[in-house]
């Protein structure tokens, strides 16, 4: 029974969406999965001539880098250990979900992801 539990869990975990967020007054209306991926790694810092600054989302961090930019968390602890001896990029900063949503309206760049809970306007859903 508790192995029924578990893989049923983790079967919906697998299928579940990632949705990525940005503030309300922010021009920007989509992206593709490859612009963002690049944006979290530091590869570009505006979309579609926008400037937006990314924030990971410590309650869907692993899920989104495995589904974005296809790394798992040591993959991508030794990209960032990379880049930023090259001294060209830092990683994004990490907040909670609450975090985030606390985050002044009028800060229009930034950009986050979550399984549903952030507010903001919908740009991009990861599945």
């Amino acid at each position: 029974m508790k192995i029924l539990l578990l893989w049923l869990s983790l079967g919906s975990l697998a299928f579940a969406n990632l949705e990525v967020m940005i503030s309300h007054n922010n021009k920007l209306i989509s992206v593709t999965k490859k612009e963002v991926s690049d944006l979290y790694l530091g590869k570009i810092k505006s979309i579609k001539g926008i400037s937006v600054t990314p924030i990971d989302n410590k309650d869907s961090y692993k899920e989104f880098y495995k589904k974005v930019a296809n790394k798992t968390p040591k993959q991508l602890k030794a990209y960032w250990i990379r880049e930023m001896y090259k001294g060209d990029r830092i990683p994004p900063k990490k907040l909670s979900t609450a975090k985030i949503n606390a985050l002044p309206n009028k800060r229009g760049k930034v950009i986050s992801y979550s399984n549903g809970s952030i507010q903001g306007k919908l740009i991009l859903t990861i599945r």
